[in-house]
């Protein structure tokens, strides 16, 4: 029986660049109190971290 193994690698551009510019989309309602309406700084916290997670851990994402 084959084992599942994870080669974690590094996320490709676009999936870093879409990342960080969601951390920066939370990050600024966070820490500057910019008003972003249904919560979407805390959204976009949770989707960059998910989004740079599975770039680690998937190929071709």
């Amino acid at each position: 029986m084959a084992a599942f193994r994870i080669r974690p690698q590094s996320p490709r551009g676009a999936t870093l660049a879409l990342s960080v510019l969601l951390w920066l989309v939370g990050a600024l309602e966070m820490l500057a109190g910019v008003d972003l309406p249904y919560d979407a700084g805390r959204w976009a916290l949770l989707l960059g971290g998910a989004l740079l997670i599975l770039g680690c851990l998937m190929r071709g994402l």
